[in-house]
């Protein structure tokens, strides 16, 4: 799992050790011109490092747009950007998703993203993914909502098309970002980065005002936002302001044990539990879950099942050592199984109690009575009676 940040194209290396991030993302060119990228300086460097790398295409760019004086400089941008990006190795250009003018018909600016992808098939593909991103406002926007972004999945999924999840702009289209994850991936099927950021504005606002995710302006629950990251399992870039960014990064860096560990344990389990239903499976599913413990128990109770050594490699992979004995609670597994109990049919839980009967009880007591408060790895909270 990487977790980095946007930062100015000049020589990145060094600003990403100072933010202490292990992905960036910027701009090969000016963000707000049509010109194309001039050859980067530092790519070799780049190559050569172990950071990875995506790009931003310029702001200009409107693939949808039925302008020919917009659309066509915006494919020809769109490809340019595509091979700077190759030659820096880089994992992925992020496009925003456009719009057409008030009074044009959405569909054709569907059509135009379709025959973007369509022309550069018969070329042999784009060099790098094209990661299409939603976007905060605009009526007649490609990427606001998710039914319209259902609708150009129809035209571009079966070219390869990735996804940017930008929680900003998702919190000010209106999306409950408790949900979001869910409902992209059952639209796109995936989720190749997230553009974590807080935002300056109220819910439903439309207005694309970035915050750092901690310590700023922010209006959305930094808590939330990890949650995201945790359910959604992809590279993170803050696009926050740069005095904060590392302490963004590391604030996400506490929660990276659990992105890894949750991805693991609720995608496997997901997946398994809808293949049984795909088969006609239908009866109930009983999930045994690890009750609140240490992860210094659970390595304990892993070295007498044999398989001790897996599981300290996977922790030492997460970043886990140094929280050995912080709380860890299975709440993440138990919330996404709950919102997915309708798709996947009767699904009940029972407990390993690692951390002792009268904890396992009092969690499990609590969460029956919605009166816990979740706090990420550092374990939860049990509110007073209403």
């Amino acid at each position: 799992m990487q977790i980095g940040a946007h930062i100015h194209q000049d020589d990145p290396l060094p600003a990403a050790r100072e933010r202490g991030a292990d992905v960036v993302q910027f701009f090969l060119a000016d963000p707000q011109s049509w010109k194309p990228p001039p050859p980067y300086p530092y790519a070799e460097e780049i190559l050569s490092s172990d950071i990875e790398v995506f790009i931003h295409s310029p702001y200009p760019v409107n693939v949808a747009s039925l302008n020919n004086r917009i659309r066509i400089p915006s494919r020809k941008t769109v490809l340019q950007h595509a091979t700077g990006a190759a030659a820096l190795g880089a994992k992925g250009l992020v496009v925003h998703g456009g719009h057409v003018r008030q009074g044009e018909d959405p569909e054709a600016g569907l059509l135009n993203w379709r025959k973007m992808f369509e022309r550069q098939a018969d070329q042999g593909g784009y060099p790098v993914p094209l990661l299409i991103e939603n976007t905060a406002g605009g009526d007649a926007a490609m990427a606001r909502e998710l039914d319209m972004i259902a609708k150009l999945w129809d035209q571009v999924g079966e070219f390869g098309a990735g996804f940017c999840f930008d929680t900003c702009h998702a919190f000010a289209a209106g999306w409950d970002l408790t949900k979001a994850v869910s409902r992209v991936m059952a639209i796109t099927g995936r989720i190749d980065l997230v553009h974590l950021n807080n935002s300056r504005d109220e819910f439903g606002s439309t207005r694309d005002r970035h915050a750092n995710v901690v310590n700023g302006e922010g209006t959305i629950d930094p808590e939330v936002l990890a949650a995201v990251a945790v359910e959604a399992g992809a590279p993170v870039i803050v696009e926050t302001p740069a005095e904060g960014q590392a302490a963004d990064i590391a604030f996400l860096d506490n929660h990276r044990g659990a992105i890894i560990l949750h991805k693991l344990a609720v995608t496997a389990i997901v997946a398994w539990i809808a293949r049984l239903r795909d088969f006609g499976i239908e009866h109930p599913v009983r999930v045994g879950l690890a009750g609140p413990t240490s992860l210094a128990t659970l390595l304990r109770y892993a070295k007498r099942c044999g398989v001790r050594a897996s599981a300290q490699g996977l922790a030492r992979q997460a970043g886990l050592l140094r929280q050995l004995f912080a709380m860890s609670t299975p709440d993440a597994l138990v919330r996404t199984l709950a919102e997915r109990r309708g798709e996947l049919g009767e699904i009940a839980p029972h407990f390993f109690s690692f951390g002792g009967l009268a904890l396992t009880a009092r969690w499990a007591a609590a969460v029956a009575e919605r009166r816990i408060a979740i706090e990420g790895c550092e374990g939860f909270r049990v509110e007073p009676p209403r």
